[in-house]
């Protein structure tokens, strides 16, 4: 597994992001850097997940980002927390890493899109 040699550097370093979907974006671009192209995202958080059960303590967490080189502002840590926190004090990484890899999830998608989505959903099914 490699691992960021460095300081950890922010997403943006003029403001912070305001949205996951900023965060994602940043992400993404961040790994797509011919310097960051041997890093393992799914490895680095596997390596933190001593259960192996596809979640890691917010502590661990943080950790995994510094490792890639990424340092995450207090609120953008918690943006991803509220998306990805599904058991008290246990964060699940494998949507995150799915949605940087390119396979979209739902957990990063907009809420309007989705609700919008269920309602065709609902009305395709009732008129069959």
């Amino acid at each position: 597994m490699f691992e960021y040699v460095g300081e950890p550097v922010l997403l943006d370093k003029d403001s912070e992001l305001k949205t996951v979907e900023e965060i994602i974006k940043s992400l993404k671009e961040w790994f797509q850097r011919p310097t960051n192209d041997r890093l393992s995202v799914l490895e680095v958080f596997e390596s933190l997940d001593v259960a192996n059960c596809g979640e890691v303590s917010p502590q661990n967490f943080e950790s995994a980002f510094n490792r890639l080189g990424v340092k995450l502002r207090p609120s953008e840590i918690t943006l991803l927390k509220d998306v990805l926190e599904r058991n008290v004090g246990f964060l699940q990484y494998r949507s995150l890493v799915r949605e940087l890899q390119g396979v979209p999830q739902l957990d990063f998608m907009n809420r309007g899109v989705i609700k919008l989505a269920k309602v065709a959903e609902k009305r395709d099914l009732n008129q069959t």
